[in-house]
């Protein structure tokens, strides 16, 4: 699916993960109903900043006029990559520590040992072996 068939389109369809910068941008400003303009902005946007890294070393005036026309697009923008930084700054709450190959092998046979299949487990454990994710695979 091509960029102009609809970002918006492709971001529902596939997951924002998978879309480039310039999509992604083209489909936030497709959720302000203003398609006529959505080249124009999206063109005046990557002008202005050049690569999606420059959209931070601009003044909240430099941002504003980006989308002059927009005014919400602005804050709209600016409260998604505060979410963004969020995310990415909040710990991740631990699941549980390992101590050994043996601690873990009895806390899953007394986990699954009712269960009438098999499970695939994965443990993403940090440095010192806490659990940060578990991921059920099958």
């Amino acid at each position: 699916m091509e960029i102009q068939d609809g970002a918006k389109a492709k971001l529902k369809k596939i997951g924002a993960e998978n879309l480039s910068n310039e999509e992604l941008v083209r489909a936030f400003l497709d959720s302000f109903g203003q398609s006529q303009k959505i080249n124009q902005l999206t063109n005046h946007f990557w002008d202005t900043i050049g690569d999606i890294a420059g959209y931070g070393l601009l003044s909240q005036n430099e941002k504003r006029k980006i989308f002059k026309n927009l005014p919400d697009a602005t804050v709209a923008l600016e409260a998604g990559i505060e979410l963004g930084r969020r995310i990415q700054k909040q710990p991740i709450h631990l699941l549980g520590k390992v101590l050994g190959s043996a601690q873990l092998g009895q806390m899953m046979v007394s986990r699954f040992q009712k269960e009438p299949q098999e499970h695939l487990l994965v443990l993403c454990l940090d440095t010192k072996n806490q659990i940060k994710r578990e991921i059920v695979v099958f």
